[in-house]
């Protein structure tokens, strides 16, 4: 059930993104608006605008006079994804740091304690998902909303490919706390060690449970 207080859109887009996450949705599968329609019980338009959002994040692909079709990824899309974060989050954080204070710094902390604190194990999509978020908090220190929309939908699409690939070990709690990577980079930030920051960065985004 929708909840209506909240953005329609929003709550369909992370409802089918989910369904198509966890397999509900396979490769290939078609989607129709009416049959969404009816299953969220609300008009066309927020339907229309989710899976347009979908479509931009290459979840589904629009099919003249069918509808929307879930993409399937390859290695090849993924290893092009890996290279444009390397791009964009490496360049980003040489080029921009000073935007990055002691108050972001103790943002991220306070939020890879409390992952650590909180979480005695996580899943690998839940260890995903808090990656993504650490990245996502700290891309959004220097105020490009364009390319930190950019680096979100890549981020989508690796959470796609990954859960594909090890759904087997998706209720298995593979992993007991956040990245040590992470910290690495904001002590790095703190010493102000940019190279070394960006190198760790690099390592992070290239981790090999992230791309294969």
């Amino acid at each position: 059930m929708i909840n209506t207080n909240l953005n329609l859109k929003e709550q369909i887009h992370d409802s089918i993104l989910n369904d198509i996450i966890t397999g509900v949705y396979e490769p290939e599968t078609i989607l129709h608006e009416k049959k969404l329609m009816a299953k969220y019980d609300v008009s066309r338009a927020p339907i229309r605008e989710a899976l347009v959002q979908l479509c931009s994040e290459r979840m589904l692909v629009a099919i003249p006079k069918k509808g929307y079709m879930v993409t399937a990824l390859s290695l090849e899309d993924m290893h092009n994804i890996v290279y444009f974060r390397l791009a964009l989050e490496c360049t980003f954080l040489q080029q921009y740091s000073s935007c990055i204070d002691d108050s972001a710094i103790r943002k991220l902390e306070e939020f890879l304690d409390h992952i650590r604190h909180v979480n005695h194990s996580l899943t690998a999509l839940e260890h995903w998902q808090n990656n993504i978020h650490f990245h996502l908090m700290l891309f959004s220190n220097y105020n490009n909303p364009f390319a930190y929309e950019k680096l979100r939908e890549a981020m989508i699409s690796q959470t796609r490919f990954y859960a594909q690939d090890r759904t087997r070990k998706w209720h298995s709690n593979v992993f007991s706390d956040p990245s040590s990577l992470h910290f690495a980079i904001l002590d790095y930030l703190k010493q102000q060690n940019i190279p070394m920051a960006v190198h760790i960065l690099r390592a992070d985004i290239e981790d090999i449970s992230a791309i294969v």
